[in-house]
């Protein structure tokens, strides 16, 4: 008993809480980096992403919504040609004049010329000698004048029919037309609508991706979005050291110093 007395006897021990490092120095640093590199980017947008994230209008697409919006060449034509079928307007115009001038040209003169030059010099070769001036010349005269003037007139006629017939096949053909085109422009019109509301559609994906990304879109962002704020979440949950205690012993008592000693050992523990 005495021999335990002065082996633990007559000491005094303290302990005292303390803090242990677990990083290395490096590591120490490279952690107050990372903190003060989240802290600087909490407060603005995430860096934007310098592609698209979405096709953008292609030369075929644009050439499609010019071709039916009509803006310059085949377009506009297609546009002005759909807008007289849907109108019911006839592929082509009657034309009186032109028809008029026809006749007068190529009918009307000839004829003349022919009767000038050639009918009324047989006549008058007919009844040449005595009596050149008998009625029988002005009669057989007369008559050929008259039915120069029958044939002419009714030649003249059947031009005049003809355009008005012409006119109403023409517009009868552009009515009948009008329900076809009509499908087929509307049914064109549908389908660069749905194009243009797809392409929005991508659009309005890639702003709200951006968006979720933490980057700015029309100028608004969301904090919570910002990666910088995942990562200073993330570095909440790491500590660089823990807490333990120290014993120290005073006095003497070798058994206590070799006690707090194990004791301290086991205090260097999170």
């Amino acid at each position: 008993m005495g021999f335990l007395s002065g082996f633990f006897g007559g000491g005094k021990s303290e302990s005292t809480p303390t803090r242990l490092d677990l990083w290395t120095p490096q590591q120490q640093a490279l952690f107050s980096q990372l903190i003060g590199g989240a802290q600087r980017g909490m407060g603005t947008a995430a860096p934007s992403y310098a592609g698209k994230m979405y096709t953008p209008t292609t030369p075929q697409e644009q050439a499609y919504f010019d071709f039916m919006g009509g803006r310059g060449g085949a377009g506009a034509g297609y546009k002005e040609a759909m807008g007289n079928i849907l109108a019911g307007r006839p592929a082509y115009d009657i034309n009186p004049a032109a028809t008029e001038k026809y006749y007068q040209e190529s009918i009307r003169n000839p004829a003349l010329k022919e009767f000038r030059e050639t009918t009324a010099p047989l006549l008058a070769e007919s009844f040449s000698g005595p009596g050149y001036w008998s009625s029988g010349r002005a009669d057989a005269t007369q008559k050929a004048i008259s039915d120069l003037t029958s044939r002419l007139m009714e030649q003249h006629g059947q031009l005049v029919y003809g355009d008005e017939q012409a006119r109403r096949i023409a517009l009868e053909n552009a009515i009948g037309r009008v329900p076809g085109a009509g499908q087929t422009y509307t049914g064109e019109l549908g389908s660069a609508g749905q194009l243009a509301r797809q392409i929005g559609n991508e659009e309005i994906a890639s702003n709200l991706q951006r968006y979720l990304m933490g980057e700015s879109v029309g100028g608004t962002y969301n904090p919570a979005y910002n990666p910088q704020v995942q990562i200073a979440m993330n570095l909440l949950g790491m500590s660089p050291y823990a807490y333990g205690t120290k014993t120290t012993q005073t006095g003497p008592g070798l058994g206590y110093s070799l006690l707090s000693g194990f004791a301290s050992g086991l205090g260097k523990s999170i």
